[in-house]
């Protein structure tokens, strides 16, 4: 997943899905992230997965803050 910035010091305004993944539990379920690159903070997702496992949607369900354009979060 990717998460797109506003502008620097900013939260994240949208997400992408890179790849679905396999395996996950299917239904609705709210994941916390960590960085990979940048300083911000606290942005939750709220994911949705098929009944193969694969994440089929991903939205901010908390923006955090601080993220910065080019930002990766996991």
């Amino acid at each position: 997943m990717t998460g797109f910035v506003e502008k620097v010091g900013s939260k994240a305004s949208s997400i992408g899905i890179e790849t679905g993944g396999r395996d996950y539990s299917s239904g609705s379920s709210t994941v916390d992230t960590f960085n990979i690159t940048g300083h911000g903070s606290g942005l939750t997702l709220s994911i949705t997965a098929n009944s193969d496992g694969t994440i089929t949607s991903a939205s901010p369900s908390h923006p955090g803050r601080g993220y910065a354009i080019g930002d990766v979060v996991g």
